[in-house]
């Protein structure tokens, strides 16, 4: 099975978008869903997206130099996810 950084990052991100829809569907009433859920929604989707900026630049540095790291951590990610 051929895996690539951007494969593992497109299932991360189904894995996050399902997480949300989970948690939004907890709150009961459309009140709650359309302020308490749409604040914790995005600031759950502003924390996601910095990290996952952090997280690729430093798998790309790592594709730049240190190839050996990168495939065993790239390994690594393909069996968490």
């Amino acid at each position: 099975m051929k895996t690539n950084l951007f494969k593992i990052l497109w299932e991360k991100e189904k894995i996050h978008w399902k997480r949300l829809g989970v948690m939004f569907r907890r709150f009961q009433s459309w009140g709650s869903k359309l302020t308490f859920g749409v604040i914790v929604a995005f600031l759950i989707c502003v924390a996601h997206y910095c990290f996952a900026v952090v997280h690729t630049l430093y798998e790309i540095l790592l594709f730049v130099f240190a190839r050996k790291a990168f495939k065993a951590n790239i390994q690594r990610m393909a069996l968490t996810v």
